[in-house]
């Protein structure tokens, strides 16, 4: 009996030493919030780039050790979270393209949108993401995603080949510098993400507000004065609205796909993120017109858009604690009301730039001289919608454009469940 005991004991010794070994080497050790950088964003920026500038193909560097290869407890998500958001979407740092802090803030954007969906135990972080010690992790996630919103949208309507970090693409005109890609499975497992809590949901839809307010102020300004794309304000507004389409619908999808809620949960968020989406409708024209060019200079855009996480995000809030409306057989599908607000979107672009040809004929887009409200346009049936973006859409109704249908053939579809994760460009 004394000798099967001591045997035991060797043995249980000889286990502990092991898994302290491990421990040691990384293992199977759960990290906590303890093991993570300090999260003021210069001390952030230096601990991730000081590796990953020199990383090569990025299998090392802290980005992969921290973002792929450990795993975290709730608060341990909640700290890095933070940590990374730090890194990546300080304004003083993100603002000047040429700058080192800039280029590495959008490394490590770019190796973050990655390594994050493509960790071994993705599935499983959306409910880790909900538990209270994670706080909010959704919320410097979806803070992420959205300062960096032009790259999920150049990625769906530009077709950019994906994992390069600092293209020089073009968008609408400009010539973007320091955007970060990914590649759209992988936009989906990010953006499942994002929308894992309310709060997270919240600040996704107020940060791609931000952005498409910011965008088509600058798609109106490059009309007005007449330096669309060689001036050819189709190219303007395809690139506009194409990439915008396709990311709304990307988020649609995740929202309806979501199997940790009912179907009458799912539906209330859908419609929730459609109607939080209005916002935009009055923001565009806030910014002043030739100064939308998203850098002050009205040169080289960065791309990104610089603003404390949590703004203006109680109006997504409200619309997800209001109840959402009842929807009878015969109404229009959250998906039609989606793309409406698209061509609505498009429709108050045109109003606020002053760029109708003949504004008091259309009778139907303004009725008594001024644009029909959203509210009103929804609450039309199928022959009252149609209407409108037949109207909308009829040759010689917007300054220097030609026959709208061609933009309209070519965005159709982009909301049907055929749709590729960020549209069907694939």
């Amino acid at each position: 009996m004394h000798s099967r005991s001591g045997f035991s004991l060797r043995r249980l010794a000889v286990g502990l030493a092991i898994a302290a070994l491990l421990a040691a080497c990384g293992g199977d050790k759960t990290y906590t919030a303890s093991d993570v950088p300090r999260s003021d964003p210069a001390n952030a920026l230096k601990f991730f780039a000081d590796q990953d500038l020199d990383a090569g193909d990025g299998s090392v560097g802290h980005t992969f050790e921290y973002v792929h290869e450990r795993t975290w407890d709730a608060a341990g998500w909640r700290s890095l979270a933070r940590t990374l958001d730090a890194a990546t979407t300080d304004g003083d740092f993100i603002l000047e393209p040429t700058s080192w802090q800039s280029r590495s803030a959008a490394l490590i954007a770019s190796r973050v949108l990655t390594y994050i969906p493509q960790r071994s135990d993705i599935d499983d972080l959306p409910a880790l993401l909900r538990e209270k010690g994670a706080g909010d992790a959704a919320v410097h996630l979806a803070h992420i995603v959205t300062t960096y919103a032009v790259a999920f949208d150049v990625d769906a309507d530009a077709q950019v080949k994906p994992r390069t970090w600092n293209p020089e693409a073009d968008f609408a005109g400009g010539e973007l510098q320091n955007v970060p890609m990914i590649e759209r499975d992988d936009a989906a497992r990010v953006l499942r993400l994002a929308l894992a809590t309310d709060a997270g949901f919240a600040e996704l839809r107020t940060g791609f507000n931000d952005y498409r307010a910011r965008k088509f102020t600058y798609f109106a300004d490059r009309v007005r004065s007449g330096k669309a794309d060689d001036d050819n304000p189709y190219a303007t507004a395809i690139a506009a609205m194409g990439g915008d389409i396709a990311v709304e619908q990307a988020v649609l999808e995740q929202i309806r796909k979501d199997p940790t809620r009912t179907r009458a949960q799912r539906n209330a968020r859908l419609n929730a993120w459609i109607e939080a989406g209005t916002d935009v409708f009055d923001r565009v024209g806030e910014i002043k017109p030739g100064a939308s060019d998203l850098r002050p200079d009205g040169k080289t855009l960065t791309g990104v858009i610089s603003r404390d996480a949590g703004f203006r995000s109680s109006i997504a809030s409200e619309a997800l604690d209001a109840e959402a409306p009842t929807r009878q057989p015969g109404d229009p599908a959250l998906a039609d009301d989606a793309a409406l607000a698209e061509w609505y979107l498009f429709a108050v672009t045109i109003d606020r730039a002053g760029l109708w040809k003949d504004a008091d004929a259309l009778d139907i887009v303004r009725p008594g001289g001024s644009l029909i409200s959203w509210d009103d346009l929804r609450a039309q049936p199928k022959s009252g919608r149609d209407a409108f973006l037949r109207q909308l859409t009829d040759r010689g109704v917007v300054t220097g454009f030609g026959p709208v249908e061609s933009l309209y053939r070519q965005l159709g579809g982009a909301f049907t469940e055929a749709a590729t994760p960020l549209g069907n460009h694939r």
